[in-house]
């Protein structure tokens, strides 16, 4: 929240509008299926999460094999 959230939601201040309409921001947010369980639903009414990867279901190995397919260099786990 802290390092993510928070940031993300001091930004969208700056650039919407003081009172933005439900859904004014659509959130894609790249958990892959193996982590599904962490998809949540937003706190906010002004933003809209999406998780392409989950809709997907593209684990975090199909991940990688694209980069590596694309000879792109493979990022470390987030923490």
């Amino acid at each position: 929240n802290r390092w993510k959230i928070q940031p993300i939601r001091r930004y969208l201040r700056t650039v919407l509008p003081p009172r933005p309409e439900p859904g004014a921001v659509e959130l894609l947010t790249g958990i892959s299926w193996d982590e599904a369980l962490r998809q949540r639903d937003s706190e906010v009414r002004y933003v809209t999460h999406s998780y392409p990867l989950c809709d997907r279901r593209i684990k975090r190995s199909d991940c990688i094999e694209w980069l590596q397919v694309h000879d792109l260099e493979v990022p470390p786990k987030s923490s």
